[in-house]
């Protein structure tokens, strides 16, 4: 009985449109975080850990057909390769950081 009110709430949310608003929450927690790049070190092997986390997110929304938040996840992953190929500031593995001011 639990399982089947778990799997009724999920789909009421999706319904009303929750599942979107927690979303789009979620997505500009992380945004924000990221957008606070003065703060925000991180190696590249950092970049990579987070973007693996993403490509999982990005086949779970595939197999629960969440095509919304699944283009949402490819274009962070895409602005994320971007910025982990040309980074403005870097952390380098032994601890030191670098600012690339192009």
């Amino acid at each position: 009985m639990l399982y089947q009110d778990i799997v009724f709430i999920g789909f009421s949310w999706q319904r009303n449109g929750r599942v979107d608003e927690i979303a789009r929450q979620e997505d500009e927690e992380v945004r924000e975080r990221m957008d606070e790049k003065e703060s925000f070190v991180m190696t590249k092997k950092e970049y990579q850990e987070m973007i693996d986390r993403l490509v999982e997110q990005m086949h779970l929304s595939a197999q629960s057909e969440e095509y919304y938040r699944l283009a949402m996840i490819k274009d962070r992953i895409a602005e994320l390769r971007a910025e982990m190929e040309h980074p403005r500031h870097i952390r380098q593995e032994n601890g030191e950081e670098d600012w690339n001011n192009e």
